[in-house]
């Protein structure tokens, strides 16, 4: 959701400055149409987020299945997508090569990778939600801290207490551990609760959210 929130304020200041000071305040993102990624193994409680967030903003959400993301990319560049704004960080899976502007990877159909937060620390992200009182998905305030699909997702045991109960995800105190409670391909076996989303199940992280424009932001709850 970071990124989504970065996009807006960008519109929000853009639009500003084109009606000027006296102009009427125009809808920042009312009408603009997000693709979701979807999968059977996504957790209610991100699409439920994800419903909310197209809802209160007005937008027009697209639905594709995720059962084969690359084909999903490959439409949207057909239809004329040539950038992604993603909210990769670095540590994360399939980032030692990534930089703020990266092409897709080699077999995949041809557009930009855009990282604005790449250099974020885990800390950075939590503080930039809380500082300025934005709404996240639930599951964070629940012991999750990395979302992926329902198979490869726990919460995250460095955040257990002693009574038994999880504290929130901003509370993790070793970033290193921020995705302690997810499982890997070669790890199947660690994960056996209800992520960011389905982009888990692929070879390298796929969007959730993108506009279907020549520049998209893509992100997850």
């Amino acid at each position: 959701c970071v990124i989504l929130y970065l996009f807006l304020a960008c519109v929000l200041a853009v639009t500003n400055g084109e009606r000027g000071s006296d102009g009427p305040a125009p809808p920042v993102m009312a009408g603009h149409t997000v693709i979701f990624f979807d999968s059977d193994s996504e957790f209610p409680a991100v699409r439920g987020f994800v419903a909310w967030v197209v809802h209160s903003l007005g937008l027009r959400m697209t639905a594709v299945a995720s059962s084969n993301f690359k084909q999903g990319m490959s439409d949207l560049v057909s239809s004329g997508l040539r950038a992604v704004v993603m909210g990769q960080r670095r540590g994360d899976p399939w980032t030692d090569d990534i930089d703020i502007f990266s092409p897709s990877s080699d077999g995949w159909p041809a557009f930009m990778r855009i990282n604005p937060i790449i250099d974020w620390s885990y800390s950075h992200v939590w503080l930039f939600l809380r500082a300025f009182g934005l709404p996240y998905c639930s599951m964070y305030d629940e012991g999750f801290t990395s979302i992926g699909s329902i198979s490869d997702t726990v919460k995250n045991p460095a955040l257990l207490r002693a009574d038994g109960s999880y504290a929130p995800a901003f509370e993790l105190r070793d970033a290193t551990t921020e995705r302690a409670g997810r499982s890997s391909r070669r790890d199947k076996g660690a994960a056996k609760q209800p992520t960011q989303g389905a982009a888990a199940a692929v070879d390298e992280p796929s969007p959730v959210f993108a506009r279907t424009v020549s520049a998209s932001p893509c992100l997850r709850a």
